[in-house]
Parts: structure tokens; C-alpha cells; sequence
């Protein structure tokens, strides 16, 4: 008995000790001490509770493939409770989703568009009030990747190419429409280590999944990530377009030849 009391003691030591470090030293770390084991729908284990190898507990008890092209799934409520049960493990998790959870409900089939990056750069709290227009406009870079992530959504919704990503983003609201979810979900610096990315991707693809899952996306764009993800997504899927593209904070081509590229894409994942 004395043995339990004292590893109980030094593990609440070392997570208080994780605690008082700095962000950046924080988001080093991917992997909790304790497994996710209950399930948020109650159902025993439905979404949690069977480990994978490394001992940890996952995400999902379901095969990636199913849960990625089940039918229409689209379920907002359970997408809240998943990132209050990923930051209940991870308290400096930086959350993402549909930027506007009613306008994303309103919007008819074959328009979900949902964007996979790689990390939020020196950021901590909700992406998703980050894209807030008033909120995002405020940061003098905001259009070096949102900029071109504005056009190219709003293209895919309307089929009209507007250069002006301000008024895309102020009057048409566009980002609101959207989904933008991140591989890292602890962020990172302005320069992505790919070590740390692959090693995020390990840490959170079932949540990843869960989330495409719940979101059910029609469109997913993933914007430069596909290679630390790939283990892990479908050979075929019929129910959804997935796009491979570059990140869109790219300078290798114009944002109109960006455009071009997504909407005139076929190839499989």
C-alpha cells in the first residue's frame, strides 16, 4: 500500500511540476501520464477506452476508416464535449472546430469546407474565437495564411474568385462558414519543427478523426500536412473530397494559382 501512496504523490508532483513550465516547454510533451478511459457519450468505451501499445488510452475504438466515412454524422454537441474532454487532459490544448457551430449547421451539403493545418503559431486559447473577424484583424499578419484561406473557401462556396480577403473576411464573413482544425493541438512557434508535428500527429490523430467524424465535413483541404498524417487516412473515400495542398501561408505561387490548384483537384488521397 505505502508503494501507491508514494507513486500517486510523485505523479501529482511531476504534472504540478509540468504545470509551472513555460508553453512552449509544455507543448514538448504529447503524451498524458493517465489514459483516456471513460467515454463522453457514456457508453463505456464507444470513443474511449481501448489503449493502443504504448499503454495510452485512444481517442477511438473504431477502425479510422469507418469512423471517417460513416454517413452523415454531423453532431456539434459531442464535437463540444470531445474538446472539453481534450483539454480537461491537456489544459493548454489550443481548441478548433467549425468557427461559427450555427452557421456551419445552416450550411447545405457539398459546402462544409474543413481546412487541416499544422499548428496555431504563439497562440493559446480557442482558435476558433481567433478567427473572429474584429479578433483576427487585429493581428497585422492575419492574411498570410488566413488571407488565402478566405479566398479559396469563399471560391469553393460561391465559385467566384475575389481578390480582396479583408472584405471576404469583414463583410462576407467567410471564415465563419468554415472548419480549421490543427495537427498539434498544444501550437507551436512561427517556424513548425517536423519532429514535433509527426510526433503531435501520433499523439492526437484519433482526435483528429473523431473530429472529422462529428464535424462530417464535405470538403477537406489538407494544407501541407498530408505526409504526417497519411498512416492514418482512408485509401478511398466516396463520401467526401479530400484535397492535398501546400500550407496556406505558401509564397511558392499567387494565391490565384493556389486557387486554381484546389478547385481543379482529382487526385486520391
Amino acid at each position: 500500500m505505502w508503494w501507491c501512496i508514494i507513486f500517486l504523490r510523485f505523479d501529482r508532483l511531476e504534472q504540478k511540476a509540468q504545470e509551472l513550465l513555460p508553453p512552449k516547454l509544455q507543448s514538448r510533451k504529447f503524451a498524458p501520464r493517465e489514459p483516456l478511459v471513460h467515454a463522453i457519450d457514456g457508453s463505456g468505451g464507444a470513443w474511449f477506452g481501448k489503449e493502443r501499445s504504448n499503454g495510452r488510452g485512444a481517442f477511438l475504438s473504431e477502425s479510422s476508416e469507418t469512423l471517417i466515412k460513416g454517413g452523415d454524422k454531423m453532431d456539434l454537441k459531442k464535437h463540444e464535449e470531445l474538446l472539453k474532454k481534450l483539454q480537461t487532459e491537456y489544459p493548454t490544448a489550443i481548441l478548433d472546430g467549425a468557427t461559427d457551430n450555427k452557421e456551419w449547421s445552416k450550411l447545405p451539403k457539398e459546402q462544409r469546407i474543413l481546412w487541416i493545418l499544422k499548428e496555431v503559431n504563439d497562440y493559446a486559447g480557442d482558435l476558433r474565437s481567433l478567427l473572429d473577424p474584429t479578433e483576427l484583424c487585429g493581428y497585422s499578419k492575419w492574411q498570410a495564411t488566413y488571407g488565402l484561406i478566405a479566398k479559396v473557401s469563399y471560391g469553393i462556396l460561391t465559385g467566384k474568385w475575389v481578390e480582396d480577403a479583408d472584405r471576404l473576411v469583414k463583410d462576407e464573413k467567410v471564415l465563419q462558414k468554415i472548419a480549421v482544425i490543427n495537427v498539434n493541438k498544444l501550437g507551436g512557434t512561427n517556424r513548425t519543427n517536423q519532429q514535433n508535428l509527426a510526433e503531435a500527429a501520433e499523439e492526437f490523430h484519433d482526435i483528429i478523426l473523431k473530429q472529422i467524424e462529428l464535424l462530417d465535413p464535405d470538403i477537406i483541404i489538407l494544407g501541407g500536412v498530408k505526409n504526417v498524417l497519411s498512416k492514418w487516412l482512408p485509401d478511398n473515400d466516396a463520401k467526401r473530397k479530400w484535397i492535398i495542398a501546400d500550407h496556406p501561408g505558401q509564397t511558392k505561387i499567387t494565391h490565384k494559382e493556389y486557387y486554381d490548384k484546389v478547385v481543379n483537384y482529382s487526385e486520391e488521397v
